[in-house]
């Protein structure tokens, strides 16, 4: 048995549409953004008392041929979100 308001070791799945365009813009100029790397900040989720979370996230599909006429290279990383259920330890990272 577990102790009243403990995490269970189960998964929850929840399905997220997608926030991100997938395809780009009607009226995109060509320029692909890169960036030095990727920080990924958390996104506490409610997982029914569950300690894991798997989210499957619907992509649009279908998006027209687009061609890269330029790439800019920026100074500052992008940002990624990962969803981790409320109440659970966080990861940490080890050197």
């Amino acid at each position: 048995m577990f102790p009243v308001g403990s995490l269970h070791p189960c998964t929850t799945t929840l399905t997220s549409t997608a926030s991100q365009r997938v395809c780009p813009p009607p009226d995109w100029d060509g320029t692909l953004t890169s960036w030095p790397s990727t920080t990924t900040l958390l996104k506490p989720v409610n997982c029914n008392g569950c300690m894991y979370v798997s989210v499957t996230k619907g992509w649009a599909v279908g998006c027209p041929n687009q061609h890269i006429s330029a790439t800019v290279l920026v100074a500052t990383p992008s940002t990624t979100w990962s969803e981790v259920c409320e109440g659970a330890s966080l990861p940490t990272s080890t050197p």
